[in-house]
């Protein structure tokens, strides 16, 4: 078994990382909480490129989750895409609710070699560009070792904790997501942009019938 920091300067960009991490791979499993455009652009490439690989991912329904990438995603690796759709307890006091929080992945290559990716970073523009302070351990080793066991384990508990992905549930899920994020605005700070409702330029046109006179 062979560890690695990412990394000792926290800034470092993970994305360009996972890039040459993912070659060779024959199979990908991902519990990722928080995925945007840019986490999923780069599974997109491998995608492309690998396009009989099985991919499986599990992210959280929670800001800042980006619920429309997740659905253009399921396409390409549906039926393993899945979503947390959250808990309503625990609740700490004057905080926030219990939640999926997991950032772990596993790949696996041919060749009886593994590679875990295990730490803080999610799959946003700001964790892996390394716009944030983040820390993860790249864990090189075999199949036969204890901690891939474990770690299968922990992403397969993810996935039955979770949901397949339905596109055709986008509206519920945006409700979801919008009340989950009333735990981290102020009391009484309202969503500027609720699910379902969204600022068009419209033009109405108002017809009315005029009655003939009769002389």
């Amino acid at each position: 078994m062979q560890i690695e920091l990412f990394d000792p300067y926290p800034y470092r960009s993970l994305g360009r990382k996972l890039q040459s991490l993912l070659k060779g791979a024959t199979r990908l499993d991902a519990a990722i909480a928080f995925v945007t455009d840019r986490g999923a652009d780069f599974l997109r490439d491998f995608l492309t490129g690998n396009p009989k690989t099985p991919v499986r991912l599990i992210a959280s329904v929670r800001f800042p989750t980006d619920l429309k990438t997740l659905a253009r995603l399921e396409s390409k690796i549906a039926p393993q895409l899945y979503i947390h759709t959250g808990f309503k307890f625990p609740h700490e006091k004057n905080a926030d609710r219990g939640q999926f929080h997991s950032k772990v992945l596993l790949i696996e290559k041919d060749d009886n070699k593994r590679t875990i990716v295990l730490g803080s970073h999610n799959w946003t523009q700001n964790a892996l560009e390394g716009f944030n302070l983040e820390a993860s351990l790249i864990i090189h080793c075999d199949d036969d070792e204890q901690i891939v066991a474990d770690v299968r384990r922990h992403i397969d508990e993810c996935a039955a904790r979770s949901e397949q992905f339905d596109p055709a549930k986008m509206k519920y899920y945006q409700a979801i997501q919008h009340d989950l994020d009333k735990w981290l605005r102020p009391a009484g700070l309202e969503s500027q942009s609720f699910p379902g409702f969204e600022v068009t330029e419209t033009l109405v046109i108002h017809a009315e019938e005029i009655g003939r006179a009769h002389v």
